[in-house]
């Protein structure tokens, strides 16, 4: 009889106690970072929020408006396994705006998987940068190393505090990128000028290709892939012959 008064007492006190978590989850629900930190967030996902940020920032948006992406960059930061170098490819993208004609850079994360001309990350940088007039200067492949040496956290209330910590982390993140070699760069800037003929951006078009046939002039001298050199040479005089038919320079689009 005591054995089962003992039961009855524990299994009423399992259920007071299963009553009382249920009730204070209800009242006391996860911050929203708590939440975030659960996510896992790829290197790709990182640039994408940093180039984001520093562009909307650049533009005295303020933090409010990039919430999501401070959420992400220091989700990615506090990753433990994150601080070893993680190498994403990227397209580094160059140029003025203003009187002063200074030269500004941002990046957007590529694939160098998908052979396709699709960049959707990059359209969406692009798309944000600044509403005044500017100048494309260079538009270059290259790897970033993802390497941050300390987790990120940004305050919602210092938009100037967040701005300078994007802006160091983007200049950290340019500084530590290296150029794709060549035969790979020639197929990325294959891919780009076919891209910006596609969504009608002549400029940055017309930089492309001469940013192609710079790298192929590099390798067409190596013994070394010869076919594939020739298969590059044969896409890259349709490409410019299609371009120069598409958009010619003389007419404004």
């Amino acid at each position: 009889m005591r054995i089962i008064l003992t039961l009855a007492v524990r299994c009423i006190a399992c259920i007071l106690l299963s009553l009382t978590l249920s009730t204070c989850s209800f009242l006391f629900p996860h911050p929203p970072h708590s939440i975030s930190a659960k996510r896992h967030y790829p290197a790709d996902a990182y640039v994408l929020s940093l180039a984001r940020t520093q562009l909307l920032l650049a533009k005295e948006m303020p933090n409010s408006a990039v919430a999501a992406d401070l959420a992400v960059l220091e989700t990615y930061t506090a990753k433990k396994k994150h601080r070893n170098p993680a190498y994403q490819p990227v397209v580094i993208i160059e140029y003025g705006s203003g009187n002063t004609g200074k030269i500004q850079k941002t990046a957007a994360p590529i694939s160098l998987t998908d052979t396709t001309s699709e960049f959707p990350a990059l359209l969406e940088i692009i798309d944000k940068l600044p509403s005044a007039p500017y100048t494309l200067r260079n538009i270059r492949s290259a790897v970033a190393t993802i390497a941050p040496a300390k987790p990120l956290t940004f305050s919602i209330s210092d938009a100037e505090q967040t701005k300078k910590t994007i802006d160091d982390q983007m200049r950290m993140l340019l500084q530590k990128s290296v150029p794709l070699v060549a035969i790979e760069d020639v197929r990325v800037q294959i891919r780009l000028t076919d891209f910006f003929m596609h969504h009608r951006m002549r400029d940055a078009a017309y930089l492309s290709l001469e940013n192609a046939k710079q790298s192929l002039a590099a390798i067409e001298s190596s013994q070394n892939n010869q076919e594939t050199i020739k298969t590059l040479s044969s896409q890259l005089e349709k490409l410019e012959s299609e371009l120069h038919s598409t958009l010619p320079y003389g007419f404004d689009f």
